[in-house]
């Protein structure tokens, strides 16, 4: 249900809750209701029953309100949002650092009018990839934003960092979308066999980490207009941002982008042929900056 960590790296808390399961369970073992031998021999059913003990006090609130398995997890999420939001706030300084020197990137009004008309009509008619610009964006598909900055902003930023889960049943989750998606790439290095095409899409975005999306970034913003922004460019790109890093995390990156740009193609941030237009120029950088923001206090 949880992985403890190593004894020397527990949290108080951790720690506490920890110490509060083993001396319940050597009561237990106390009034002879664990049997160490069978444990020991590897007796299913006595594994079983071990096991189940541990879950129910887990789940069984402290006398003082506390339920130890949402107490843990609660704490180790906090710990990871942390976490997140310091590379949020680093990756967003280094980005507004590279692009600081660049040209002024307009936005070009009569394509993103154009983009925009073209995704709201996907979402209206729930073509592909209905259900990922829905999730990405956090998207209520009755009541979409009225703006066309706000309503690609969202979706694009939300590319980085998807806002909701896929809906519906995953047996329903990217019916007939799977043609939406390059999956005959030879360097595909992220094939996730049994997810649906629009599962598969989602677990590659969220896989992908502030460093690739810097480097893709910083590239495109350099590159302007007409920049290639195919996978296999863009796995260049990562290899390019820091020489000295492995070539493995380029590759990895290849597959993982692929999916990045097939919803790309949708918004008309790139072309047919995948190459950067004025409308991704301006607004790739500012979705990137946009989900680095602080998020708001809860």
């Amino acid at each position: 249900m949880l992985a403890w960590d190593e004894a020397g790296e527990r949290s108080e808390l951790q720690a506490e809750i920890y110490d509060l399961l083993v001396a319940h369970l050597e009561q237990l073992l106390a009034v002879g209701q664990i049997d160490p031998d069978a444990l020991a021999t590897g007796d299913q059913q006595a594994l079983s029953e071990h096991r189940r003990r541990q879950e129910e006090w887990m789940l069984a609130p402290l006398a003082d309100g506390r339920v130890p398995m949402w107490a843990v997890l609660d704490e180790s999420d906090a710990e990871f949002e942390a976490e997140w939001a310091r590379a949020d706030a680093d990756g967003l300084a280094e980005l507004e650092e590279s692009l600081s020197g660049l040209p002024e990137r307009r936005l070009p009004a009569a394509e993103l009018q154009a983009a925009c008309a073209h995704l709201r009509a996907v979402i209206r008619r729930r073509e592909w990839p209905h259900d990922l610009l829905v999730a990405c964006g956090g998207l209520r598909p009755r009541q979409l934003p009225r703006q066309d900055a706000e309503l690609w902003l969202r979706v694009a930023a939300g590319i980085l960092a998807p806002k909701d889960d896929l809906p519906g049943p995953a047996s329903q989750r990217g019916a007939g979308g799977s043609a939406g998606f390059d999956t005959d790439l030879e360097d595909d290095e992220f094939d996730l066999g049994g997810f649906s095409a629009d599962e598969q899409a989602m677990i590659a975005l969220c896989a992908l980490d502030h460093y690739d999306w810097l480097a893709v970034t910083t590239a495109l913003a350099r590159g302007g207009p007409g920049t290639p922004a195919d996978p296999a460019s863009l796995g260049r790109y990562v290899a390019e941002y820091d020489p000295d890093d492995p070539d493995d995390q380029a590759d990895a990156a290849v597959g993982m982008l692929r999916h990045a740009v097939a919803l790309w193609r949708v918004l008309g941030a790139v072309d047919a042929a995948d190459r950067l237009t004025a409308l991704g120029w301006w607004g790739i950088p500012e979705a990137v900056q946009r989900a680095w923001q602080p998020r708001p206090e809860r």
